[in-house]
């Protein structure tokens, strides 16, 4: 047997494809295990495979890749044993809690990109901005203006992580809760703001001042990556 490649196309919903009929299934018979296959042109064939076959293919390269998907929920893949989930946030009002200050800031946040890689069991999260939801994966990723993130992590520090269920799902509602709910602290503040590049912090200080409705999209600092690069990145 091949490797199994899935990939959905445009911006197709999870739930219209899966409702979509199946090209590839497998029966298990008390005398054995039967292939059946749809082809393109409507025709269908079967025929037997044997347990070992199908451990190796599994066992090799399952690749299954999303594209971009509808609504939060970005994008969607699985490589080996690499599995991506990446999820948009909307450009909103948000409640920041900073170490140095007493009462959380009332801030406008840009739109942002968080994205969960999980290898074997550990997950790893990353988050960037964008100007705008990412319309096709060429999409310019820019640094996420919050402290403790850099473009090759977050540091949680003793915030507690995802729940098992949480880890289980294509949905990261509880990693979003964790991140923008925990307080930030001094670490990885810099190269994140062009006004304020020494401290990201004093973006924040300057706009709850002046009742800022929206972040300035201006004021992201680029970084090299695109969402292209990131989903190759992560899923290796």
């Amino acid at each position: 047997m091949a490797n199994i490649s899935l990939s959905l196309n445009g911006l197709q919903t999870m739930q219209e494809q899966l409702n979509a009929a199946p090209s590839l299934t497998l029966k298990f018979y008390p005398f054995g295990i039967i292939l059946h296959k749809t082809h393109e042109d409507g025709g269908q064939s079967e025929y037997a495979v044997s347990p070992t076959q199908i451990h190796e293919s599994f066992a090799g390269t399952l690749d299954f890749q999303s594209g971009l998907l509808n609504e939060n929920s970005l994008y969607i893949g699985r490589q080996s044993n690499s599995s991506l989930v990446i999820e948009y946030r909307s450009p909103q009002i948000t409640a920041l809690f900073l170490e140095t200050v007493e009462q959380a800031l009332i801030v406008p946040l840009p739109g942002l990109l968080l994205a969960r890689t999980i290898r074997q069991t550990r997950p790893e999260y990353a988050v960037y901005a964008v100007k705008e939801r990412p319309t096709n994966l060429d999409c310019a990723l820019f640094h996420a203006p919050l402290p403790n993130t850099n473009p090759n992590g977050i540091c949680w520090g003793n915030v507690s992580r995802a729940s098992d269920k949480g880890l289980a799902s294509n949905r990261l509602d509880e990693e979003w809760q964790l991140l923008l709910g925990s307080l930030f602290t001094a670490h990885n503040v810099h190269d994140q703001s062009k006004q304020y590049p020494k401290d990201i912090r004093q973006q924040f200080i300057a706009l709850e001042a002046t009742k800022s409705l929206e972040y300035p999209l201006a004021d992201l600092k680029p970084i090299e990556y695109t969402l292209t690069k990131l989903i190759q990145a992560q899923l290796i």
